[in-house]
């Protein structure tokens, strides 16, 4: 809210408005004890003695639309938004190309192809998601219009490959019983 610039210790409602309508909550976070806040939630942290503190940004499918939209709005300079959805996306294709090899192995060696768990489940349904943000920027990065920032453009994330390479993954994926891939439709 105000990117900062309110003191939330002592507010200026005449400069601030919109910090009137703030909620407020104060709590103490002793040893061994974490907070845990929604995406977008904003915050300030004040120690009351020495200490050493930890945070994580956590990506899932809840907070994916807005990580996204913070990267098309370029509001959060500090955070490597390619970086950290080209990771997301290859760690996945990562996990899909294991189930995937699984099946191929078991149909190799005459066995049922394993059952798919709902863990499994949740990889190729977040791979789903993230090849739809995935297309959104290829589209983007492709336009001469392009607004996005340089680095997210740039040769080291070819958003377009990184679709095809979903597809493929979930085209496997899709038919990993068969002992022959069909071929996949072009897009």
């Amino acid at each position: 809210l105000y990117h900062g610039e309110a003191n939330v210790n002592d507010p200026d409602f005449h400069h601030f408005p919109m910090l009137a309508n703030a909620r407020v909550w104060k709590t103490t976070v002793g040893p061994g004890e974490i907070l845990l806040m929604p995406e977008g939630t904003y915050h300030q942290c004040r120690n009351k003695t020495d200490c050493l503190s930890y945070s994580r940004f956590h990506l899932d499918t809840l907070n994916l639309p807005s990580f996204i939209q913070s990267l098309l709005d370029d509001d959060a300079p500090e955070i490597d938004h390619a970086t950290i959805l080209w990771n997301a996306c290859k760690d996945l294709m990562d996990k899909n190309d294991a189930l995937i090899d699984l099946a191929t192995l078991a149909r190799k060696q005459k066995k049922p192809c394993p059952p798919i768990t709902e863990k499994d489940l949740q990889v190729v349904q977040t791979l789903r998601t993230l090849r739809h943000s995935c297309r959104e920027l290829a589209i983007r990065c492709g336009s001469a219009q392009s607004v996005i920032a340089n680095s997210l453009c740039s040769e080291a994330f070819n958003w377009g490959h990184c679709v095809e390479d979903i597809d493929l993954g979930l085209h496997e994926f899709r038919y990993r019983n068969l002992a022959r891939l069909p071929k996949q439709a072009k897009k």
